[in-house]
């Protein structure tokens, strides 16, 4: 039987079988408890089958470094990074496949930045697919990698191991890359595209590759490309 009856002081308790409401509680808490504790050693051995992850290193950061010549700048391939060092150096490092590395002065998967020739008047560097165009100091324009479609400068379709100067002009200014074409500005504020042209890329109008620098426009008024 279970129902409700008064205390000697006056309040009222709730009664089944002849036990109180804290016994019931008390008496259906004993197995949850039961319960609990397996769980508790099983999540405890659980845990201990379970290899731990390393701690990761901490990372900290160290005073400024002291202006180099150049601004340095790091750039990316399909899976080559390249990067411009203060000192006006370039340095590649990555690859997975021989015919993506092309970027890579000694082609083989490296974890390690790879020094791109030995001159040090390097200013500006972009990456396209599986190929780098580079400013010197002195407006000279270069490029190396994977040469697919004009790019590089070149008919053929090869690898060119390190940078090599495109051109014999010396007034480039500003160079920006797609997948496989070039734009660059002169120092005259003119326009110039080549390479892969298939969708018109280049914008001279036709869909025909380019393998040297073709001049967009007669303007001579262009600020930034990108």
């Amino acid at each position: 039987t279970h129902g409700f009856r008064e205390t000697p002081d006056g309040r009222c308790k709730f009664v089944s079988a002849g036990l109180e409401s804290r016994e019931i509680v008390a008496w259906l808490m004993k197995p949850l408890m039961k319960w609990l504790v397996v769980l508790v050693v099983l999540g405890g051995v659980v845990a201990l089958l379970i290899p731990k992850r390393p701690r990761a290193e901490r990372f900290s950061v160290g005073p400024p470094l002291p202006a180099g010549k150049v601004r340095p700048q790091l750039v990316s391939a399909w899976d080559v990074a390249v990067l411009l060092a203060p000192d006006g150096s370039l340095w590649a490092w990555g690859g997975s496949e021989f015919w993506k590395m092309a970027l890579l002065q000694n082609p083989t998967v490296t974890p390690r930045p790879q020094r791109i020739g030995a001159d040090s008047d390097w200013v500006k560097i972009r990456a396209g697919f599986m190929f780098a165009l580079a400013l010197k100091a002195d407006g000279s324009l270069w490029g190396w990698g994977w040469n697919s479609s004009g790019q590089l400068c070149t008919t053929a379709t090869n690898r060119i191991a390190k940078p090599a100067q495109l051109n014999t002009e010396t007034d480039w200014l500003e160079i920006s890359v797609g997948a496989a074409h070039c734009l660059a500005l002169k120092k005259d504020s003119s326009l110039w595209a080549w390479g892969q042209n298939d969708r018109g890329q280049i914008g001279d109008g036709t869909k025909r590759n380019k393998s040297a620098p073709t001049l967009i426009s007669s303007q001579r008024d262009w600020k930034a490309i990108s």
